[in-house]
């Protein structure tokens, strides 16, 4: 289970790398964030 949500969190960290919208560091904030 826990692997599973880090393959997700690596998955959006991309995506909104990609959108080039913030560091990775600050988007795995936000996801940190998401899942509480």
């Amino acid at each position: 289970m826990a692997a599973l949500l880090e393959m997700l969190k690596k998955i959006k960290n991309n995506m909104l790398k990609m959108l080039g919208l913030q560091s990775e560091e600050t988007v795995t904030e936000k996801v940190y964030e998401e899942d509480k």
